[in-house]
């Protein structure tokens, strides 16, 4: 599928086989580290870092992406994970009332065990389901994924996603050097076709 903004085609996965392990062997809280790590090894080359986001509630569960010009926060990603197909996600009240009075732009990222399916919902997209169908208790809101359809865009890679989290400017500025690198180095040089340090390219589901 091509990106809106730049019509460039979404990599399958840009990580070593290394950090890449599959998340079906990992616990919920195996699958958070790993998701954080996957995206700030993604993230970097574009100028953006991946740090636990500090704001009035906070989690491990919460993540910002910031710009590493201007340190502006780009995005806050209140991160869910389940290990299986089975139950629902939990978003909490707190957090959710947190994020309003922070004024940054937050979504709601749902991790699907044991592969890479993952759901993103925006910030309207989320209150929209408060409202209904989603059940909810005096802490939390129950999120099945049944119910999701229509307030997440789902993925079924981490690339897929990480790619639609970059700012399309971003996105612009990256496309805009790799032009220039490939009129000044060659296409295959740019590419890094050459090098040695190359990241292994592979999906994995």
């Amino acid at each position: 599928m091509d990106h809106p903004a730049t019509g460039e085609r979404k990599a399958c996965s840009v990580f070593t086989d290394e950090l890449y392990a599959s998340p079906g062997t990992m616990n919920a809280t195996e699958m958070l580290t790993h998701f954080k790590k996957a995206l700030q090894t993604y993230c970097e080359p574009h100028g953006i870092s991946v740090s636990k986001h500090r704001g009035s509630h906070t989690s491990e569960n919460v993540v910002k992406m910031v710009s590493n010009t201007g340190r502006n926060i780009i995005r806050v990603l209140y991160v869910r994970v389940r290990r299986s197909g089975a139950g629902f996600w939990g978003i909490t009240t707190n957090q959710v009332c947190a994020f309003h009075g922070q004024g940054h732009q937050w979504d709601v990222v749902l991790l699907l065990g044991p592969g890479e399916r993952s759901y993103l919902g925006t910030s309207q997209k989320v209150e929209e389901g408060f409202k209904k169908p989603w059940s909810s208790s005096a802490s939390e809101y129950k999120v099945h994924e049944s119910e999701l359809e229509g307030y997440f865009a789902q993925f079924d890679s981490y690339a897929e996603l990480f790619f639609r989290l970059l700012p399309p400017a971003t996105l612009k500025q990256t496309a805009a050097l790799d032009r220039t690198s490939a009129r000044t180095l060659g296409p295959g040089v740019a590419r890094g076709e050459s090098g040695g340090n190359t990241a292994q390219v592979s999906r994995k589901h």
